[in-house]
């Protein structure tokens, strides 16, 4: 069913993805002309496309995107990550993946329910969402800029890891919500019993 709803998406969104091709190959040319760097253009680019009133209202399927292009982005970070600078780094690593990422957690769930007023097990449900980090323009930016390769290996062995931590507190917030909503039961739940085994998945897949 995702396949044949992809099939269907990419074709009607196909001029959709000509223009944005023709986009990225003029912000590239721009970016070569006034140095900047490319990522960087691309964001202000496609801030200002967005803000546009006279422009289409155009929508891509979020199933194109999250079983398309991030699992092609996941796949390149991990393939290229140096094994040996992560075993010499693992320590830094694994307190950025876990502590670091559940205390990101905290506080983007601390803000929303100070901020908006948002339900805490709403606003956890939020942060496990959005704090995983996908640093992939990042490095390329950090190639660009010449920055040390340990940083450059800290930020990408995170990102390779963090997943699998996002994955089980998604899971684990998910279990307790859902019968606070009258959704599913606890006990009955497996997303409950499994998050340590979605955890170890979630990392070795990314």
């Amino acid at each position: 069913m995702v396949l044949s709803s992809l099939l269907s998406t990419a074709t009607s969104s196909s001029s959709l993805v000509d223009q944005v091709r023709i986009v990225t190959l003029i912000v590239a040319l721009l970016s070569r002309r006034l140095r900047v760097p490319y990522t960087l253009l691309l964001v202000i680019v496609g801030f200002v496309v967005g803000l546009l009133p006279f422009l289409p209202n155009q929508h891509i399927d979020p199933n194109l995107v999250l079983y398309i292009f991030i699992p092609a982005l996941l796949f390149e970070g991990a393939w290229n990550a140096e094994i040996n600078r992560l075993e010499a780094d693992w320590l830094p690593i694994v307190l950025l993946a876990i502590p670091g990422l559940v205390l990101s957690l905290l506080a983007v769930a601390a803000a929303l329910s100070w901020g908006i007023g948002l339900p805490w097990l709403l606003a956890l449900l939020v942060g496990a969402i959005v704090s995983p980090t996908d640093p992939v323009a990042v490095i390329a930016l950090f190639q660009q800029l010449g920055v040390p390769d340990r940083l450059r290996t800290l930020v990408e062995g995170e990102s390779i890891f963090n997943d699998g931590t996002g994955s089980a507190a998604y899971e684990l917030v998910l279990a307790v919500l859902l019968p606070t909503l009258g959704l599913a039961e606890v006990s009955g739940n497996p997303s409950f019993l499994n998050t340590p085994r979605a955890s170890c998945a979630g990392s070795m897949i990314t």
